[in-house]
């Protein structure tokens, strides 16, 4: 992916190309290159991932987005060491892999500390963000109704811009540092996407209690996450959703109670 492999294979579809041919269009002069590639590509065959629908997701699209990104950011050696302290989230209590690996400090403090990682969530983040609201903006309808829309977590805006495009009559609040622990700000409706997932019940209360002291009595708050089934099922909806569970709530977020209190 990081090679724009797939990027060349979309630009030629229908036609095929040798190893050989897509080298020839890398900046390289490395003349095992095409049978490197093709031990890759035999690899990514044998599992049809060339074929599959999920591999559109890591060219970019009409948009200029694509998931390639969020794959950068999960196989960034930042991320990569705090697999090796998984097991001890299990065997001693408390315990943050991220935080572990990287002298006690939580995902935003070490990335305020480190413009490449930054920029690689913030890329991630809006990259991802794009490419699920344009499917929620599909089947939603419930933003027609709406004037004004507060967007808690809300990263670069990603979000709003693209409810706004598609609902220019709601005027988005401008980007309002805070706390949503102790005050969100005031609007007609509020939404929150992957927000929740990060924090215990009680903590999810708590921002949902601001949510409502921050509304109308006729507004409403529109909550986007993911639902872990309560028994383990065998598609890949579930599977990207157990993979999204250990990721975010055991290797980088546990009882981390300092990150996404921004919006």
């Amino acid at each position: 992916i990081k090679l724009g492999v797939l990027e060349i294979l979309a630009k030629a579809s229908p036609s095929q190309l040798s190893s050989s041919e897509i080298a020839s269009q890398l900046p390289t002069n490395n003349k095992e290159a095409p049978i490197v590639l093709d031990r890759i590509l035999r690899l990514l065959a044998c599992h049809s991932f060339l074929t599959s629908s999920a591999s559109r997701f890591f060219v970019p699209n009409e948009d200029g987005v694509s998931l390639a990104p969020c794959l950068f950011l999960t196989q960034d050696k930042v991320f990569m060491e705090t697999w090796n302290l998984f097991s001890d989230c299990v065997l001693m209590e408390g315990t943050v892999p991220f935080m572990k690996a990287h002298n006690g400090l939580p995902l935003f403090e070490y990335a305020a500390k480190d413009a490449r990682l930054q920029n690689l969530f913030n890329q991630a983040m809006h990259n991802h963000k794009a490419i699920v609201m344009e499917k929620i903006l599909e089947i939603y309808k419930g933003f027609e109704e709406l004037n004004q829309l507060v967007d808690v977590g809300g990263g670069l805006g990603t979000n709003m811009s693209l409810i706004v495009h598609t609902y220019p009559q709601i005027r988005g609040v401008e980007h309002i540092g805070g706390d949503m622990f102790v005050k969100v700000p005031n609007g007609q409706a509020i939404f929150m996407k992957s927000i929740l997932l990060n924090w215990s019940d009680e903590q999810c209360l708590k921002i949902l209690k601001n949510c409502y002291d921050a509304l109308p009595k006729s507004g409403k708050v529109i909550i986007v996450e993911s639902i872990v089934p309560e028994s383990p099922e065998i598609s890949s909806i579930n599977r990207n959703i157990s993979t999204l569970d250990i990721t975010a709530n055991y290797i980088i977020f546990i009882l981390n109670c300092n990150l996404f209190k921004y919006f």
